[in-house]
């Protein structure tokens, strides 16, 4: 379910769409299998515990988004310098904006 070769995150990064806010920024692209996705913590966001904490954290927020996410589609966080003040809730908050506004959520009954 995730993306872990380089390879796979070039592909991404060449043929995705973008979608960003102020914590990170949302890459997909179309692929034929499952939905896969990676994550993208540069030094500019903090240390290695802040970055740990921030890889942490996104990596959850999507765990519990990732039942609503479209099929077949390749997606990679990348996250900003600004999330690394920002709490869990924010984080969680801001995947789920950049996924709905990037069209990668399924249609609720609600």
């Amino acid at each position: 379910m995730r993306l872990r070769r380089t390879s796979e995150f070039q592909y991404v990064f060449r043929r995705g769409k973008s979608v960003a806010n102020g914590q990170m920024v949302l890459l997909v692209a179309r692929c034929r299998g499952r939905s896969r996705v990676g994550f993208s913590i540069g030094k500019k966001v903090g240390n290695s515990v802040t970055r740990s904490k921030v890889k942490r954290w996104m990596r959850e927020s999507y765990r519990l988004l990732a039942p609503l996410v479209r099929p077949k589609v390749q997606l990679v966080f990348v996250a900003r310098s600004q999330s690394a003040q920002a709490s869990f809730q924010t984080i969680y908050q801001g995947m789920y904006t950049l996924l709905k506004r990037s069209n990668c959520l399924m249609e609720t009954d609600e």
